[in-house]
């Protein structure tokens, strides 16, 4: 193929055509994923990203602060959560609004990843068109369109193609702000997730597929990208540092092999698929598990790219389905389990497989006669038919949680997180014997500090204190770093009036999460019992310090500076109670108290 520097772009279809193609693809996307928009929200990270994060509940100043300086708690995604306010915004929290926008975001990449084919094609209408109808079919993507806590995933997307596309034309037309446009998107990209971080590596391949030179140049104007790629690296990292310190570098690298063979099989036959793929045995090189992989990926590969010279698009396809995939080795481990795959993660990956196979389509269609054209439409017809059946099939699962983790028990038995998940429904739907009977499989399966927690819980619904106590030391045995089982057997050791204890307690949930204000009030409230004033209001101010919106710890702070004559200090608190919180009784009646005292 012969070198060029600058991008000669293919002219765009009439506007009449395009507004057909959308149209179409809209109609496609509801006709398939239209009933998912009635699903509630699942026991599977929607309630610690949604439906219990007060981060995304109003688009506040204060939230969107939050958004930007906090982790989810291991992502760092403040535009994720922004979409989120806006959703909470418009509709609360009604489910339907979460999933309508992840469905138009899924129709927005489907029309981002047909045009980014179109460009990469030369302006190949079939190659654009097939590769848009296999990714918006694919039942791999179903987890990111019909699972509301998946909002990281296409939003990510859509600024990782429309970034993408943006630097193919900054080139095409020698464009310095389409140049910073499409480095902007890219930055969004990340903040919505950092799985988009193999870009600068991605406008690379791009750069050889076109025919482009890599000069120092092209090299070099790449900085600001494998800059922003960096910078969101190194936050990343620090969100993950304690889940990738879980796994050994031979244990990524066996599991990596896993987990890019499942890839590559789901995309071609994508049956079985499910919420939850565990792995559940010790991982060794011994196991046809982790060796099959490489005696079939290593020669497929090296075929791939053994072809660049007469054939770039295959080799492109195989190096962005493995660059855009290289990122997500680092989640293999989560809560103490391990996860060979998660069809999210295949969502940017699979445009490269797509692509070659559209291409291939193509190059079948090209100078073909009628009759062989017919069968090649035909047997495209059926594929995307079936993948359509699937696709819709698999949306169902996400209708609840039971449904959802059923699906993973009908395929993985031995899932001690489906058994738990199953059983949290069961506890908030008040089945409090059936929740205890799935947690007590959850932990017959495989011990868990959440599983024993949960277990505590049902115990403290019953009355069974004694039964709780111990739930919840053997939680904190098997993962002391979790706050909330410490913060719950402090409440126990109140009540049953072990103040030493109980203080320990919620000092170690302190400890276990600096951040966590809600032990820090209750270690005040114990201080303020026994009569030690001074450091009960140094623990309400370090409540404070951590949820400013913490009302009560104000209000506590109020009537101790009001017992010592402090009522300038009191009313300078009481005021900001009442800023928050216009109606609140308790504080417009120490006011009053504290006005009346002035006058005397």
């Amino acid at each position: 193929m012969k070198e060029q520097d600058v991008l000669e772009l293919p002219r765009l279809p009439s506007r009449n055509i395009l507004t057909t193609i959308a149209c179409g693809a809209f109609f496609i996307a509801l006709l398939i994923y239209g009933h998912s928009l009635q699903n509630d929200f699942v026991l599977w990270d929607d309630s610690l990203l949604i439906y219990q994060n007060p981060t995304v509940q109003g688009l506040t100043l204060h939230n969107i602060k939050r958004a930007f300086t906090t982790y989810d708690p291991e992502l760092y995604i403040p535009l994720t959560l922004l979409s989120y306010q806006i959703d909470y915004t418009i509709g609360e929290l009604s489910p339907f609004i979460y999933h309508f926008s992840n469905l138009l975001l899924h129709f927005l990449n489907v029309l981002l990843v047909t045009w980014t084919a179109y460009l990469l094609s030369r302006g190949k209408r079939w190659v654009a068109f097939a590769c848009g109808l296999l990714f918006l079919l694919h039942p791999l993507h179903t987890e990111a369109v019909a699972w509301a806590s998946s909002r990281k995933d296409v939003l990510s997307t859509a600024f990782f193609f429309g970034s993408l596309i943006g630097y193919l034309y900054a080139y095409g037309r020698e464009s310095k702000s389409l140049w910073i446009f499409s480095i902007t998107l890219f930055a969004f990209g990340l903040m919505a997730k950092v799985n988009v971080i193999m870009l600068p590596i991605v406008l690379l391949l791009c750069d050889v597929l076109l025919g482009r030179s890599l000069s120092f140049r092209r090299v070099t104007d790449k900085l600001p990208y494998f800059f922003l790629a960096l910078l969101f690296g190194i936050i990343a990292l620090y969100g993950k540092r304690e889940i990738i310190e879980h796994m050994t570098a031979l244990s990524y690298l066996l599991m990596a092999g896993k987990s890019t063979l499942f890839y590559l099989q789901k995309l071609f036959l994508p049956t079985g698929l499910s919420v939850l793929y565990p792995y559940l045995d010790p991982i060794t090189i011994r196991s046809p598990d982790f060796w099959v992989p490489p005696l079939i990926l290593i020669p497929l590969f090296l075929c791939a790219f053994a072809i660049f010279r007469w054939n770039r698009i295959i080799p492109f396809g195989t190096a962005f389905f493995l660059a855009t995939l290289l990122p997500t080795f680092t989640n293999f481990a989560k809560g103490g389990t391990l996860y060979f795959a998660s069809d999210r993660y295949a969502y940017i990956p699979s445009f490269g497989i797509f692509f070659i196979v559209a291409s291939g389509i193509a190059w079948l269609w090209d100078d073909s006669p009628l009759s062989r054209g017919k069968i090649i439409v035909g047997a495209c017809s059926v594929v995307l038919i079936i993948l359509s059946f699937f696709t819709y099939r698999q949306s169902m699962t996400w209708r609840d949680t039971e449904a959802l983790f059923n699906q993973t028990l009908s395929l993985y038995p031995r899932s001690h997180v489906a058994h738990n998940n199953i059983g949290k429904l069961y506890a908030q739907q008040g089945r409090l014997g059936e929740a205890m009977e799935k947690y007590r499989t959850s932990i017959d399966l495989l011990p868990s500090a959440e599983g024993f927690y949960n277990i505590g819980l049902i115990h403290t619904q019953q009355g069974n204190i004694d039964g709780a106590i111990t739930a919840y030391r053997k939680s904190i045995a098997l993962k002391p770093s979790q706050p909330q089982p410490h913060l719950n057997l402090g409440g126990l050791y109140v009540k049953a009036g072990r103040t030493v204890e109980a203080m320990a307690e919620f000092r170690s949930a302190a400890a276990a999460e600096p951040s966590f204000a809600m032990p820090h009030y209750n270690l005040a409230l114990l201080h303020e019992e026994q009569g030690n004033l001074k450091e009960a209001f140094e623990e309400y101010k370090k409540t404070i310090e951590r949820d400013p919106y913490y009302l009560d710890a104000y209000i506590n702070m109020a009537n101790i500076l009001i017992d010592q004559n402090y009522f300038t200090e009191a009313l300078f608190l009481l005021q900001k109670v009442l800023e928050m919180d216009p109606g609140n009784a308790q504080a417009k009646e120490l006011a009053r108290e504290i006005a009346g005292m002035v006058r005397k």
